[in-house]
């Protein structure tokens, strides 16, 4: 996966990447967290029911004061499969 746009307070900018394997195994990090653990989910979904690439979407403000996180912008990903 790819983070291809950020906007505001993000824990990394566009252009890092996360590699997630058929066992979800990871290489790279696109900001831990809540947004990584989602990523992942999005990953396996697409590793066991095929397509790509898929972009999503990730609002890290709600919920992110309450939780003592610094960031609260927004995040882009890209995901494809590759087998």
């Amino acid at each position: 996966m790819l983070v291809y746009e950020t906007s505001g307070s993000t824990p990394v900018k566009s252009g890092s990447y996360m590699v997630v394997d058929a066992n979800t195994a990871t290489a790279g990090t696109i900001g831990g967290g809540a947004v990584e653990h989602l990523a992942v989910q999005e990953a396996k979904a697409l590793w066991a029911h095929g397509g790509g690439p898929v972009r999503r979407h990730y609002d890290l403000t709600p919920g992110a004061a309450e939780l003592g996180m610094v960031c609260g912008g927004d995040i882009d990903v890209e995901f494809e499969v590759r087998k």
